[in-house]
């Protein structure tokens, strides 16, 4: 057969080396061309609606026609008449046999007015039948392809007219046209828009998808500077894109970037800039859509065009899910944080679009968008309101849910107007119920952040109650929610009783004064809250922490049912359930559990028998200031408020801020004018040495008088101008105000010279005034928050400075320090160096609170002591030191502490080892412990005789414990209990890693004799049996786990070393816990751990290798087991190697 009868699917049109192409009026009489099967197709209709043009090519371009079929084998050839037009496109095209038919025509107006369904038949989401009206690359009929090898070479079009339907316009767009052309495709897709023909290219269809990827290539690449200085066509182009086909569109040409930029070819500077352009170019345009005219009013616009131009409900659910997995399911805020990483210039000038690829001004312009809908939206809307709902829990798992709530709550409460309706709509928006009780959670939380005080325990346990109006606004903002649905009243119940929920003392005191007129939510409350509370397990096992909040909401509650109702109270002051929790607290071992037990029995009996006849314990602890603030909390009452006490505190807030930005550091504090007046006048005084009055003399000798000599050359006197010199060169401050002011500079001079004097000021002014006192917050927060401004300190001096400054903070007021640090570390919004600052300070400064000397820890990397080097002639250049130096990385204070403190637990065992694997002793000389004891005689002979630099506090067991430890081991535990709590910061292997050296060093200080040692043992056996529970990535860490282990041996330690009471208690009423952990540790080595190497143990940072430690633990374990044989028998029996 031949080939020219074979099917044909497809004819190709190949233009080889086109030169110059135009357009005429000389092929009106060609004919259509026969393709051997029987079917004709007549190349001008193919072209483009343009079927009256011609193309006129030089003498030397050469058009082959090629017939090819389905495998694309060419079936015949030959040269190309002139009558036979290519496509306009200078790239590949593919039209279907629908495309090239005259039946092909735009509707008219009044057709359209008479179909307004013409759009819905077009898209792929209204019919089963979709694919066949897509304009697709393939199809069974023939084909035109047209391919130039010139694909840069722009072909000119002919004079503009009225484009009359999408295929035309994407044509247009494809054959790189002017701007001209442009134009008026953008004028045609507006007139779509305001419905004046039956195209609208919001409508998603495949149409719709085409020519807006042709416009996106078209413009972002040729036009865009253009288009930036005409505001018409700017306009009408982000209106075509303003919707969702369009965001997909500009989402998948910023993927194609991306994909070429890692792919393709980067050796050129030339290719690598020119990507970075075009890239920045796409993001630029992808945040002028997003944030149309800098306004939130984006999505508000999508949803108005997707209700309005999709009828049925299905095709409407179908859009808004995929608007929500765009904007709210990270797709965007993924790829343009990629392309940020990726694209992004520190020449950069305009970083519009970086906002883009940081998770928090996501949230933050969501919650924006999601606030400004919901007041354009009806109550009555409720599919609208459901939209909404979807779009702010996806956007929950953007990791800020915080940010999107406060933007909704402030946008629609505390704004001119509260718009209560639309609040009360969008929180019933949320489908499900566990949605909503995520939002009342979140909502909680962020209030208390932003108005309230966020301290779980007391620091002072004054009687007055503060923040009444602060909590009566956060409980009408919580109480108008809650109204609109009695069941949205058990989510407040179930947060106040959930086990190992911990909120703030104000947070508590909100959510009770919603529910204080309902007595059967009252009397649910403390069900629940008393038989945790009398739970003999959780009082053995549970957090004294918890139990302290528990008794905190107990109390509270019983204030307000027995204001309502004096009779209940008394009616549960005799049920079985408080007469449990009081004799299961009375009869606790801890002294702690036995405290809160009597506390609850005086403070229900003062209610219920009265004052004459309640219930007295003659205990010491019943009189002290605690107690009495226990005592106070039945007569605490908050009511429901007005949201315009928040308002006020907004306001307050955000002009402090603005004060605070603008003297570049955090706000002053809260002292009075007055005094920061005359404290100014202070430091700027001067004083008069004396006055002497000189009479004139013309006796005298004037050539006696000696001149003096020239000055040398000062660098400052070289400018023209005398009255630019400065000359006023910064001094050290004498005052704690002046420090703060010169940590606040901005000048990296003041800052050194500040910096260098703050230690020795602040521990110079302690025990003189109350200027420490008065300005201690405001030092601290501006020390923490301090930055490195180059200048003549370097970074080690830098960081060594700010870390002494801090510590003598400490040193000037522990316990007040103190509180702040252990509360900051986890309320405060700081980054890993800053906590990692702030856990070093405690740790630090409580060795030297309680004697221990650190000096040269903390000035080891200080010029002062690198001067110890050897001499220039022993040294290497600069450059050959950077590549033969084998200096190891100086590990960080509280790693070498640790350090120590391990060692000198372990080489005692290791030294006995020794002699017991060497044979018996009456056969030695001399024995390796007897080694030791010489050696650290010889090492240090003045430890014994020469006293202690630093007087120790009376209450240092009291501070350390109270206001360091137990805040940090109660709260640590915590964050263990939630599996969502994983994926926090204060849970990643180097700050947890931190959290436990410094635990290791506060118990070290504390030492054997510390009063508050049993329950410190108690906690910290928590807190271990709680972090070798979870998952092995995170408790099995090369960091995490000699950290763990580290501890676990302190507290054998410490036990050990204070006597056989504490060595008993640990067999005995700990013995489960520790034989729990001492297991686990013993089955390290077969649960695949990897033993370290020997470079990686000591000196690299990391600590002591945990297979030393693993062996301390077991060594130490074993010794208690010897004296207390029986009861370890029956602990560990069963266990192999035992």
């Amino acid at each position: 057969m031949d080939n020219n009868l074979k099917p044909v699917k497809s004819v190709r049109t190949n233009i080889k080396k086109f030169e110059s192409l135009s357009f005429a009026d000389a092929t009106k009489g060609s004919r259509p061309e026969n393709d051997g099967s029987g079917k004709e197709i007549d190349l001008r209709k193919a072209q483009s609606p343009r079927s009256d043009q011609s193309i006129r090519s030089s003498g030397s371009s050469k058009t082959l026609i090629q017939v090819v079929d389905d495998s694309g084998s060419t079936l015949s050839s030959k040269p190309a008449s002139p009558g036979d037009e290519p496509s306009p496109d200078s790239t590949l095209l593919s039209l279907s046999t629908e495309d090239v038919s005259p039946s092909d025509k735009p509707h008219s107006v009044s057709e359209a007015k008479k179909s307004p369904k013409a759009n819905e038949r077009s898209s792929p989401l209204n019919s089963a039948s979709a694919d066949q009206n897509r304009v697709s690359l393939t199809s069974s009929a023939p084909t035109l392809d047209v391919v130039s090898e010139d694909k840069n070479d722009r072909r000119p079009l002919p004079a503009v007219k009225g484009i009359s339907s999408p295929k035309e316009a994407t044509l247009i767009l494809k054959s790189n046209p002017d701007f001209e052309h442009l134009t008026s495709v953008l004028s045609y897709l507006k007139d779509g828009l305001e419905d004046r023909h039956d195209f609208n290219v919001k409508v998603h269809s495949a149409a719709s998808s085409a020519l807006l990827h042709a416009l996106v290539g078209t413009t972002v690449k040729n036009y865009w500077e253009t288009l930036e200085s005409m505001r018409n066509e700017r306009r009408m182009l982000f209106g075509c894109l303003s919707s969702i086909t369009g965001l997909a569109t500009v989402r998948a040409s910023l993927v194609s970037l991306i994909q070429d930029f890692k792919q393709g070819d980067t050796r050129t500077q030339a290719v690598t800039t020119a990507r970075v352009a075009l890239a920045e170019k796409v993001m630029l345009l992808l945040a002028q859509i997003l944030r149309p005219q800098k306004t939130n009013s984006f999505l508000s616009n999508i949803l108005k065009d997707v209700f309005r131009l999709y009828v049925r409900s299905g095709q409407r659910e179908a859009i808004v899910q995929e608007l929500v997995s765009l904007i709210a399911g990270s797709r965007l805020h993924s790829t343009a944080g990629e392309a940020t990483a990726i694209f992004s210039r520190s020449e950069a000038k305009d970083d519009n679009g970086l906002w883009m690829g940081d998770a928090r001004q996501w949230s933050t312009w969501l919650g924006g968008n999601i606030t400004y809908a919901a007041s354009q939206i009806e109550v009555h809307e409720e599919e609208k309101w459901r939209a909404l709902g979807s779009l702010m829990k996806r956007g929950f798992s953007l990791g800020h849910p915080e940010t999107i709530v406060s933007e909704i709550y402030r946008g629609l409460l505390l704004g001119s107007k509260a718009l209560w309706p639309q609040m009360q709509a969008l929180y019933d928006g949320l489908r499900l119920r566990s949605d909503r009780g995520i939002f009342l959670s979140v909502l909680l939380r962020d209030l208390t952040k932003k108005f309230l005080s966020t301290r779980v325990q007391q620091s002072n346990y004054e009687l007055e109650i503060d923040n009444r109006e602060a909590v009566a606004g956060v409980a009408a903002i919580v109480a108008g929610l809650v109204e609109t649905n009695s069941t949205y009243e058990d989510f407040l119940v179930g947060f106040l009783t959930a086990d190992g929920v911990i909120e703030s003392f104000d947070t508590k005191r909100a959510m009770l004064a919603v529910l204080a007129t309902k007595e059967e939510k009252l009397r649910n409350i403390l069900e629940k809250s008393l038989k945790l509370f009398g739970d003999k397990y959780k009082i053995q096992h549970g957090s004294m922490l918890q139990q302290e909040v528990l008794m905190q909401i107990v109390l509270l509650t019983f204030g307000y049912l027995h204001r309502m109702k004096s009779d209940a109270v008394a009616e549960l002051s005799h049920s079985s359930l408080f007469l449990n929790a009081v004799s299961s607290r009375l009869g606790a071992s801890l002294p702690r559990a036995r405290f809160l037990g009597m506390i609850l029995g005086t403070c229900v009996s003062h209610l219920v028998d009265g004052e004459k006849n309640a219930l007295k314990f003659g205990d010491e602890d019943m009189k002290t200031a605690e107690s009495k603030w226990y005592h106070s909390l039945v007569n605490l009452r908050d009511e429901v408020g007005s949201i315009e006490s928040l308002k006020a505190l907004a306001r307050q807030s955000a002009s402090t801020e603005t004060l605070s930005s603008q003297s570049h550091g955090p706000p002053s504090g809260y002292r009075s004018s007055k005094a920061t007046t005359a404290k100014r006048k202070i430091e700027h005084t001067s004083r008069v040495i004396s006055i002497e009055e000189v009479q004139d003399s013309e006796s005298e000798d004037e050539d006696s008088l000696v001149p003096y000599q020239k000055p040398d050359e000062d660098p400052s006197d070289s400018d023209d101008d005398p009255t630019l010199v400065n000359r006023s060169k910064p001094t050290a401050p004498v005052y704690i105000t002046s420090l703060i002011t010169q940590l606040r500079s901005d000048e990296p001079d003041t800052l050194q010279i500040a910096l260098r004097a703050a230690p020795s000021l602040i521990r110079r002014k302690v025990g003189f005034g109350t200027e420490i006192s008065e300005n201690i917050d405001t030092l601290l927060s501006t020390l923490i928050n301090l930055q490195a401004k180059g200048g003549g300190l370097e970074e080690e001096e830098f960081h060594s400075l700010r870390l002494q400054s801090l510590i003598a903070c400490f040193l000037a007021l522990p316990e007040r320090v103190g509180h702040w640090l252990s509360s900051i570390y986890f309320e405060g919004d700081f980054s890993n160096s800053q906590r990692a600052v702030i856990l070093t300070v405690i740790g630090l400064g409580s060795r030297e609170l309680a004697g221990f000397e650190d000096e040269q820890l903390l000035t080891q990397n200080t010029p002062a002591n690198q001067t110890q080097s050897p001499f220039p002639s022993k040294r290497l250049p600069p450059n050959l030191a950077a590549i033969y130096s084998s200096t190891s990385p100086t590990p960080s204070p509280l790693t070498t502490i640790t350090n120590q403190i391990s060692h000198s637990t372990i080489q005692p065992l290791a030294l006995s080892a020794a002699d017991a694997a060497t044979g018996p002793k009456i056969l030695k000389v001399r024995t390796f412990s007897s080694r030791l004891t010489k050696s650290n005689s010889n090492t240090h002979p003045q430890t014994k005789t020469k006293p202690r630099k630093t007087t120790i506090p009376k209450s240092l067991h009291h501070t350390l414990s109270t206001t360091l430890y137990l805040p940090l081991c109660t709260r640590l535990n915590l964050l263990t209990s939630y599996r969502s709590s994983l994926s926090t910061p204060f849970l990643s292997p180097f700050p947890l890693h931190l959290t436990l050296q410094t635990l290791t060093l506060l118990l070290h200080a504390l030492g054997p004799h510390a009063p508050q040692l049993h329950p410190l043992t108690h906690e910290t056996l928590l807190l271990l049996l709680a972090l070798h529970v979870l998952p092995a990535d995170t408790s099995l860490d090369q960091l995490v786990l000699p950290g763990t282990l580290q501890l676990l041996l302190t507290v054998l330690e410490v036990n050990i070393a204070a006597g056989g009471v504490a060595e008993e208690r640990l067999v005995t009423e700990f013995g489960e816990m520790c034989a729990e952990l001492v297991r686990w540790v013993g089955g390290l080595e077969g649960a695949g751990v990897a033993k370290p190497r020997e470079e990686e143990e000591m000196g690299m940072g990391r600590g002591m290798p945990w297979t030393v430690l693993a062996a301390g633990i077991q060594v130490k374990w074993m010794e208690v087991g010897r004296k207390f044989q029986g009861r370890m028998l029956g602990l560990m029996g069963g266990e192999e190697g035992w």
